[in-house]
């Protein structure tokens, strides 16, 4: 190995809890919300 950490899918670079994991790499309804209002904004501008 020269030196490199390999990074493998489903591996996480830093060590958190399951449950902060989840906290940051999920969707709440409002951050959905958001992004479909923000997607309509976009392709409806000219």
């Amino acid at each position: 190995m020269s030196g490199k950490i390999e990074i493998k899918p489903g591996i996480y670079a830093e060590d958190i809890s399951e449950e902060k994991r989840q906290a940051r790499y999920t969707l709440t309804e409002e951050d959905i919300s958001e992004m479909v209002h923000d997607l309509l904004r976009f392709a409806t501008e000219k």
